[in-house]
């Protein structure tokens, strides 16, 4: 035998927002935004882009440089310069003119002059680029520097 109830037992929890199951919801994945991957290209796409771009297939993103723009610049220093000298000289990668010894840099393969190291011969270097204190070195030296474009 049941007894009588004065009030429905449906009336508990009325009037309150989340009927008793918490913020995070209560059956099935509603709560989650769908299961899985559901909603990657709608209301999950923020986290698509942040943690899984690569998702959808496009495969690599951005753009790639030019070759020109991304190659390395091979650099010689004083010092590596005054041990190679004689080699330069052997191999004629270098010319001996009076006391002075003549080189193009970029015949020879390398494309910077860097200032480390100390110089005792004097050189006429031509090289298309060169550092602020390469330069000072080569030419207290009693050499110079020639710019090749």
């Amino acid at each position: 035998m049941s007894m009588y109830r004065k009030k429905k037992r449906s009336r508990k929890y009325r009037g309150t927002k989340t009927q008793g199951y918490g913020t995070r919801g209560h059956r099935k994945s509603g709560y989650r935004g769908g299961r899985g991957k559901a909603g990657g290209h709608k209301h999950h796409w923020t986290y698509i882009v942040k943690y899984d771009p690569d998702y959808f297939g496009k495969g690599r993103r951005g753009i790639k440089r030019p070759v020109e723009v991304t190659r390395k610049i091979k650099t010689i220093n004083i010092d590596e310069l005054e041990e190679k000298i004689d080699e330069f000289l052997e191999q004629k990668k270098a010319k001996l003119v009076g006391d002075t010894i003549e080189l193009n840099l970029k015949e020879i393969g390398y494309d910077k002059i860097l200032g480390r190291g100390k110089l005792t011969r004097k050189l006429v270097v031509k090289a298309p680029m060169f550092s602020r204190i390469a330069a000072e070195k080569i030419e207290k030296a009693g050499g110079r520097i020639v710019k090749l474009e």
